[in-house]
C-alpha cells in the first residue's frame, strides 16, 4: 500500500523514478536523512502546488543537519498541474529517505527536480550510504 501511495504522488507530479537517475538526486543534495514528513499544508500557485511542513529527522546520511531535530520543509512543484492537489498526505504515513538541499536560513527544500518532491523509498537506505561514502573519497 505505502508503495502504492508513493507512486500515485510520482505520477501525480509527472515523475519517473528511472534507475539511470538514481544517484542524480543524491549528487545534488546538501544533506540526505531518514525521516517522516509531519503538518503537510499546500497552497495553490501560478503553474503549481506549494507544500510546506515539518521533517522529524530520524538519522543523517548527509549533511548538516542534527538528528532527532525537527526542520521545515518546503517545496514548489512548478511542474505539477493546478487542476488536481497532488497527495502529499500520502507521504506522511512513513518514514522516507530525503534528498534535500537548504532552501533558505530557516528551510530545506528538494534536492529533486520540478516535479520531485525529494523522498525516495527507505529500501534505499544502505545502497545510498554505500554511494555518499564512495562520494567522499
Amino acid at each position: 500500500m505505502r508503495a502504492v501511495l508513493t507512486s500515485i504522488l510520482m505520477l501525480a507530479c509527472g515523475e519517473r523514478a528511472e534507475s539511470s537517475e538514481k544517484y542524480w538526486i543524491a549528487k545534488n543534495a546538501d544533506a540526505v536523512i531518514i525521516g517522516q514528513l509531519r503538518e503537510v499544508s499546500a497552497v495553490r500557485i501560478t503553474g503549481g502546488w506549494r507544500f510546506r511542513g515539518t521533517l522529524v529527522v530520524e538519522e543523517v546520511l548527509f549533511g548538516p543537519v542534527i538528528p532527532l531535530r525537527e526542520i521545515a520543509y518546503s517545496f514548489t512543484c512548478s511542474c505539477c498541474p493546478t487542476s488536481r492537489r497532488p497527495p502529499m498526505e500520502a507521504v506522511t504515513k512513513d518514514r522516507k529517505l530525503w534528498f534535500l538541499n537548504r532552501h533558505n536560513k530557516h528551510e530545506w527544500t528538494s534536492a529533486g527536480s520540478c516535479s520531485d518532491a525529494g523522498f525516495r523509498s527507505i529500501e534505499y537506505r544502505d545502497e545510498m550510504r554505500k554511494f555518499l561514502r564512495s562520494r567522499d573519497r
